[in-house]
């Protein structure tokens, strides 16, 4: 649990140093992507540690907005460059 949780930090502290050097919006889209899986990673390390089983719903909401999310920057990301050609 608490290696889990060192690995979680450590990782989003070095993603926040990617989203402050990233120099474009993409990077800063990859990074936005990974800090959702992180916050689903420590909601699941809660629901592990508190034997909380009600939170697995918790994390399916997550999970689905995460990627509709990354699915919504992407396509905008894709606009954004066709009409910069």
């Amino acid at each position: 649990m608490i290696i889990g949780c060192a690995l979680l930090i450590i990782v989003t502290l070095l993603a926040g140093i990617r989203f402050y050097l990233g120099p474009t919006f993409g990077d800063r889209v990859l990074v936005f992507d990974l800090l959702t899986s992180v916050m689903i990673g420590g909601t699941v390390l809660y629901a592990i540690y508190f034997d909380r089983k009600e939170i697995v719903s918790l994390v399916l909401v997550l999970a689905i907005l995460s990627f509709v999310g990354t699915a919504a920057l992407a396509y905008y990301l894709e606009q954004r460059t066709e009409s910069d050609e």
